[in-house]
């Protein structure tokens, strides 16, 4: 390798491959793999993955060789210094088409190994110091960079995975999450973020992210979702004008239906449709895909049709009093151009977020499905699907010795990859397939025609299970045997 690195001088991965070869020998040399990683550097300036390798370098040499609190934090700083250069790298990588040859750029999926590394530094660092006094100074200095990395990460896990069938390493959300508690004193279980709160109710080996990485913390009863319920609610109350609140407030609503549909803290839907539309008389157009996703459960399938909202050109807004709330904004999200702009205002919103650009090539994981209930319980959290998945996938199991964790997880990757979570009768139970009744809404939600063509003569034999993650709606298109009545 020394060699292909000295006679081919415009490629970078040669001595990047000598310096992963010089830290992980039996008998690692940091120097010359920090030399090689440099070298690499120069010859791929704007290449995040091969500025990677200096981190990684840099972090290696910290778990393994740094004594004392000087050292300690000497070798730190080089390690996040070199993870902080990835990450700007990898923020200005841009998805590029495939080349002449067919292969597949690196900066097609966003490079997270620059946050993921910072955080793992900021880890062992806090780990390897002893010393109160020299702990609190590196939580002094860093943990505004560990928040931000935390909350990073909380949605990037909650919205996405590697691909349908793949999960992160058990260790990845184990770090972020340890690196997080050490650093602020709180346990990542108990946020109650946007993402947060999506992710309470996920529970199992293959749901539950926590579990995956060996957390024994119980999830929230729902005792604890009412109380947090309340939490939120006192919060909104405190600062109505504040979307982001009002959001988590309203999800926590949903969330909490699932858990206990009868709880008797639950808001109405009319409540909570009234604090969506205080927001919606501004800025329509500009809030975040979280608001548009809860605008359309709100109102995608509605139990009345809502009153009429005027467009934003119009010179006056008509104030209609609903339900007897005095002064409440009337809404239309069940007619047909309304409803199509609501899905492209997520869609837009799913650009401008970021999301777009750091979830790239990642599978986008389904947050809620149509279920068959009304109100807020219409929405069934993925959870529940998951808990019947696996509880098929253990009866399943049942008779055979032993098996083990991977096994089983390996069965409900395959149920979700090959369509068998759908023939469930339990799971049957509680979605509503979206039929042909429903056709003229979705297809005032710009999305059907591109799926599924009202005038398809297979129609009758297809169900169509309707799912949103944080781009917009999902559907599941699942193909039935075609009945004959006759």
């Amino acid at each position: 390798m020394k060699s292909a690195s000295t006679k081919f001088r415009e490629i970078a991965a040669f001595p990047q491959v000598v310096s992963r070869l010089c830290y992980t020998a039996k008998t690692p040399d940091y120097n010359k793999a920090e030399k090689w990683a440099k070298e690499a550097i120069d010859r791929a300036p704007d290449i995040s993955y091969i500025a990677d390798t200096l981190g990684q370098v840099h972090k290696r040499r910290l778990l393994k060789k740094g004594k004392g609190p000087e050292e300690i934090i000497r070798l730190a700083d080089e390690a996040f210094t070199a993870f902080e250069d990835v990450e700007k790298k990898a923020d200005n990588e841009e998805p590029l088409q495939n080349d002449t040859e067919g292969t597949a750029s690196i900066a097609d999926t966003f490079n997270n190994r620059g946050l993921f590394g910072f955080l793992q530094v900021a880890k062992i660092t806090f780990e390897k110091l002893r010393d109160k006094t020299h702990k609190d100074s590196l939580i002094q200095k860093r943990i505004m960079e560990v928040e931000a990395k935390f909350e990073f990460f909380e949605w990037y896990l909650t919205y996405s995975k590697p691909n349908e069938t793949t999960l992160e390493p058990d260790y990845f959300w184990k770090d972020v999450a340890l690196c997080y508690e050490h650093y602020t004193t709180e346990a990542a279980a108990d946020s109650t973020s946007f993402p947060g709160l999506l992710d309470c109710l996920n529970q199992g080996l293959f749901g539950s992210r926590g579990k995956r990485a060996g957390f024994q913390e119980e999830k929230k009863s729902g005792f604890d979702l009412e109380e947090i319920q309340l939490e939120l609610k006192n919060d909104y109350e405190n600062n109505v004008d504040d979307v982001q609140v009002a959001e988590r407030y309203i999800l926590s609503n949903i969330i909490l239906c699932n858990r206990m549909p009868d709880s008797p803290q639950l808001a109405s839907v009319e409540e909570i449709q009234t604090i969506i539309l205080r927001f919606l008389a501004t800025e329509r157009s500009h809030r975040s895909p979280e608001f548009y996703l809860l605008v359309l459960l709100l109102w995608l399938f509605p139990e009345e049709q809502p009153p009429v909202l005027q467009d934003e050109d119009d010179e006056e807004v008509e104030q209609a009093p609903t339900d007897g709330q005095p002064g409440q904004l009337p809404l239309d999200l069940g007619s047909g151009p309304d409803l199509r702009q609501y899905v492209t205002f997520m869609e837009e919103a799913y650009e401008r977020s970021g999301y777009a650009k750091y979830l790239r090539s990642r599978y986008l994981l389904p947050l809620f499905f149509l279920g068959e209930g009304s109100g807020l319980s219409k929405w069934i959290h993925k959870s529940q699907l998951d808990a019947i998945v696996e509880q098929t996938v253990n009866a399943e199991l049942a008779g055979e010795n032993n098996p083990t964790d991977s096994e089983k997880t390996r069965r409900i990757e395959n149920m979700w990859r090959n369509g068998d979570v759908w023939q469930v009768p339990e799971i049957q139970n509680i979605l509503r397939p979206v039929r042909e009744e429903d056709i003229k809404e979705l297809v005032c939600a710009g999305w059907w025609k591109e799926n599924v063509e009202p005038e398809d003569p297979t129609l009758s034999a297809t169900l169509i299970y309707l799912g949103f993650n944080i781009k917009g709606p999902d559907p599941f298109i699942v193909r039935v045997p075609h009945v004959n009545n006759d």
